[in-house]
């Protein structure tokens, strides 16, 4: 009864590290095209209160992180005397999650489903 038990509790916890298709992975975006674009740049702007955000056609599409720098003619007011620039660059990632993608910023958490974008794990 006793080895019984340990199988059981054992089977228990063996379960619990399993993945299923409910739970987020890093993700990739797969043949991008100019509508799964538009959704991601107009995700990665509302994260980021309405700037317009100019992304590389290849975009999350080798790799599941997004980092961006601001512009330097548009944020003159963040720049050091010295020409440095004092602001932090803006991460984000791409999460593959029972066949959505989300788009998530990590400074503030925001999740954004992209729209029209296929997706794969990373």
């Amino acid at each position: 009864m006793r080895r019984f038990i340990g199988v059981v509790a054992l089977m228990g916890a063996l379960s619990g590290c399993q993945t299923t298709d409910l739970d987020p992975v890093p993700g990739l975006i797969v043949e991008p095209d100019a509508d799964s674009r538009a959704a991601l740049s107009e995700a990665v702007s509302n994260a980021l209160d309405g700037v317009d955000v100019l992304l590389a056609p290849n975009a999350l599409t080798e790799s599941s992180v997004l980092i961006l720098e601001q512009s330097h003619y548009r944020a003159d007011e963040n720049m050091h005397r010295q020409g440095r620039r004092l602001d932090q660059p803006e991460h984000f990632q791409l999460l593959f999650q029972g066949g959505a993608c989300i788009l998530v910023h990590k400074d503030s958490g925001q999740h954004q489903m992209l729209a029209d974008t296929e997706c794969k794990p990373e």
